[in-house]
């Protein structure tokens, strides 16, 4: 490429000048060089200007990052974590003290960390200078782990359903994705398997006290506890797509802690379509439900002395048939409390 004379805004003869949008920004050069592929030349129709168009440059260029940090060191130290940005493997320098170490003197842990081979002392400069390449219209077969952006993600679609993407809750899994009807067409498991204690706290922030999922059973392990907590509700099955399904839940159960049990309306009853079955000590404890069939226990037995009413007038009742206190124990009644033994007069 060869210039000529030209005189151009107050430019000497014979000199060159460069030029920006924002004027010109140099005089008397004697040598451009250009790197990189798609550069291109325009001549204005008065030939006093020369439009150059870089397309793409060498190491560090428009689809690349450029990392820099310093780290002062405070005591021996050979890894060194990156807190201004990130590189590519292949894509750092390193200097200590002012001397660029060569590349057999560390060890690059992309994109964030290195270690050196020798350990840099107290008063030591580490500096770096990388560079992370930016994928322009990229297609990657690839899976990845982890994938770092910074900014907004703009696509045309995103294929998937979904199910590991944090803080986003998805109608289902498609039957067939991008497939006309079944693509619109979901399914879901029904299951949400709590298998250590988790407790659901709504935020504080937020305008509802309701925590939902859209799977109808709650499985709860055997040691584990779901526990909702106080002034939240729960809320299973959103959806309303129950499955009739006889098979039944696997594991050997759990817990679900909470004050206080409604309908899903929250203005009435739960429904406990196979009973309840209490343990000793509970506020019932004299039923249990054996496939449509409730037995009642012919003796309740006391074995340890108990008080069962406080000193209000009060009537304690129960179904069994007769009630049985352990020699040298008691059973206390407060005052002007009633027994009533079975009341189911059976």
């Amino acid at each position: 490429m060869s210039f000529t004379k030209v005189e151009y805004r107050g430019l000497e003869v014979g000199k060159v000048g460069i030029k920006t949008s924002n004027g010109v920004i140099a005089v008397g050069a004697t040598m451009l060089n250009f790197v990189g592929a798609g550069n291109t030349f325009a001549v204005s129709a008065d030939g006093t200007t020369v439009d150059i168009s870089i397309a793409g440059g060498g190491g560090g260029g428009g689809n690349s990052e450029i990392l820099k940090e310093t780290f002062n060191v405070s005591g021996t130290q050979t890894v060194f974590n990156i807190t201004e940005g990130q590189f590519s493997t292949g894509f750092l320098e390193v200097y200590l003290n002012g001397v660029k170490l060569n590349q057999s003197d560390f060890t690059e842990n992309p994109p964030t960390q290195f270690t050196l081979d020798v350990a840099a002392e107290a008063g030591d400069v580490v500096e770096i200078i990388g560079f992370k390449d930016r994928g322009t219209n990229t297609s990657i077969n690839a899976e990845l782990t982890n994938l770092n952006v910074t900014g907004i993600v703009t696509a045309g679609q995103f294929v998937g359903d979904g199910s590991r993407i944090s803080g986003v809750i998805g109608l289902g899994t498609a039957l067939t994705v991008n497939t006309d009807v079944l693509g619109n067409i979901f399914y879901r498991n029904h299951t949400l398997s709590v298998g250590s204690t988790v407790t659901m706290d709504v935020p504080n922030n937020s305008d509802s006290n309701v925590g939902y999922t859209h799977h109808s059973d709650l499985a709860v392990d055997d040691g584990a506890d779901f526990i909702v907590a106080d002034g939240d509700d729960f809320v299973a099955d959103i959806f309303g797509l129950s499955p009739e399904s006889s098979a039944p839940l696997g594991g050997s159960g759990g817990r679900v802690r909470a004050d206080n049990f409604t309908n899903r309306a929250g203005n009435g009853a739960p429904t406990f379509p196979f009973g309840i079955q209490l343990g000793a000590g509970s506020g019932i404890n004299d039923e249990e439900n054996d496939d449509g069939f409730i037995t009642i226990q012919d003796v309740l037995d006391v074995t340890e002395d108990k008080t069962i009413a406080g000193s209000t007038t009060s009537t304690v009742t129960t179904k069994r048939r007769a009630v049985v206190v352990a020699a040298t124990k008691s059973l206390i009644l407060g005052s002007d409390c009633e027994l009533v033994i079975n009341t189911s007069g059976i």
